[in-house]
């Protein structure tokens, strides 16, 4: 039989696939406004085939332990003080990092970009924090989208490319593995 990978995933995708959205939704804003009214379209039909499968998922897991299926992961809270710390720290590092490129640089349109990749480094403990392997090429791609955006501010750019790439491509990309989360499974031998 195929279940859900471990308990956490319909929230961790719940998580990803809103933070994926939000990116969307407020970085399509310098986009022309054809561009920008698809791209928040498709980021809010995507998001609620993320919301869909969440609960899918979170169904097909009760089903199972109603059912005697031994569903793999730990049996403990997802959210442990670990996690806290990093998301801390996270939260120190996108508030800091964006006053010093905003006011010391003047350089606001790399906001996002810093952004993108402080939430991308933040997937590389997690990774371990999970065991989910999968966080460490979330975090690869997620973090390169952020340089990406932090080269194009150098280069000087314009803040709607900047968006683009760092922005909705971070948002998207989220989004995307939130659906993959959500919709994950494994088998187990009954």
């Amino acid at each position: 039989m195929r279940v859900p990978a471990d308990r956490g995933q319909a929230i961790g995708a719940l998580i990803a696939g809103s933070f994926g959205l939000v990116f969307v939704w407020v970085n399509s804003g310098l986009l022309a406004d054809g561009v920008a009214l698809a791209l928040r379209i498709a980021g809010a039909v995507a998001f609620v085939a993320v919301v869909v499968a969440a609960q899918l998922t979170y169904r097909a897991m009760a089903r199972a332990g109603r059912e005697g299926l031994a569903v793999p992961g730990p049996d403990r809270p997802p959210f442990r003080g670990a996690f806290w710390v990093v998301t801390a720290v996270e939260a120190v590092a996108i508030i800091v990092g964006v006053r010093v490129i905003s006011q010391v640089f003047d350089a606001p349109e790399a906001g996002v970009a810093w952004v993108a990749l402080v939430v991308g480094v933040h997937f590389v403990p997690l990774a371990r924090l999970f065991r989910h392997a999968s966080f460490m090429a979330l975090a690869v791609v997620m973090s390169a989208l952020g340089l990406a955006g932090l080269v194009m501010a150098v280069l000087g750019v314009g803040a709607a490319p900047i968006a683009l790439v760092s922005g909705v491509g971070s948002g998207a990309l989220l989004i995307g593995w939130a659906l993959w989360g959500a919709t994950r499974r494994i088998e187990i031998s009954c």
